[in-house]
């Protein structure tokens, strides 16, 4: 699981792809910034 600094946690699995999941989305966020992502489009 990821948890966002506003207090979302994103399940990414369980398995080994889940923690690189993890990484790559860390990654995203680190770069890009959480204002660059959106919430549209994401299964509620």
């Amino acid at each position: 699981m990821v948890l966002l600094a506003d207090g979302f946690l994103i399940d990414c699995g369980s398995s080994g792809y889940g923690e690189k999941r993890a990484q790559i989305l860390a990654e995203i966020i680190n770069e890009v910034g959480p204002s660059r992502l959106s919430r549209e489009g994401m299964r509620p």
